[in-house]
């Protein structure tokens, strides 16, 4: 039985069939999430209409930013990247539209229990996955399931307050190029890569923002640990693929 797997995010959208015996990888979209619900949900049925041309499909499942109500299954929070997103539905405009079962859940949450079952935590008894990105965002996985907490969002960190800031405002990606343009203006960091770029060149105003960002981002991760207390803690989002610098000065950091 084929599934098509969609992980929607505010700048791509990607998707795979999975069935028993392959897995098929299509063409990333681009998101156009920020222009309203209609275009990104007539983007995702153009694609499920493409793919069951060619592959029996039996069901749709949904990886996306944003929180998901885990009853529901419905947006129940989107940030300013998804234009009209809270409260929209995908099992019912799926189920409309071509009467297949759908499964919806937050993207950090579905790479956690991806990690789990399959990646790097497979075997520990639990894990904690951060995704480092436009902002900050969590879940952990024990014994197999989510901890989801008493409202169905807990590992929103994000949204955690460090020295009297949101941690995703002064540790995302997204925040290291918000304050290499503020502070260096006259300095091409236009976007994490250059920022890198100047820190293999041992730019002293690039390693600086990034020893900011690794001391806020091991602030953020000791708590994590202290309260959770996880076998594992995983750092993914594009950025993480700057292990040297990044995942190492984070490690010391958290010892400390």
């Amino acid at each position: 039985m084929n599934v098509l797997c969609f992980d929607i995010g505010g700048t791509n959208i990607k998707s795979m069939l999975i069935g028993p015996d392959e897995k098929i990888e299509f063409p990333i979209i681009e998101s156009k999430a920020k222009d309203g619900i209609e275009l990104l949900k007539k983007d995702i049925f153009a694609c499920i209409s493409k793919v069951r041309e060619n592959y029996d499909v039996y069901g749709i499942a949904i990886s996306t930013a944003g929180m998901v109500d885990p009853v529901s299954q419905k947006i129940a929070h989107a940030n300013s990247n998804f234009k009209d997103y809270i409260g929209f539905d995908w099992k019912e405009a799926i189920n409309n539209e071509f009467n297949l079962p759908v499964v919806v859940e937050n993207d950090v949450k579905s790479a956690a229990l991806g990690e789990y079952n399959f990646g790097r935590a497979k075997g520990c008894k639990s894990v904690f996955v951060l995704t480092l990105g436009t902002g900050i965002g969590g879940a952990l996985v024990v014994d197999g399931e989510i901890y989801r907490g008493s409202s169905g969002h807990a590992g929103e960190i994000g949204y955690m307050r460090i020295d009297g800031n949101e941690f995703e405002k002064i540790a995302s990606a997204s925040a290291l190029v918000r304050r290499a343009k503020s502070e260096y203006p006259n300095k091409d960091y236009t976007n994490g890569i250059k920022i890198f770029e100047a820190i293999d060149k041992n730019e002293k105003e690039a390693i600086d923002l990034l020893d900011y960002m690794t001391d806020k981002l091991s602030v953020g991760i000791a708590n994590i640990i202290l309260i959770a207390n996880p076998s594992m803690v995983l750092i993914g989002g594009g950025i993480s693929e700057q292990k040297e610098k990044l995942l190492d000065p984070i490690k010391e950091k958290v010892k400390k």
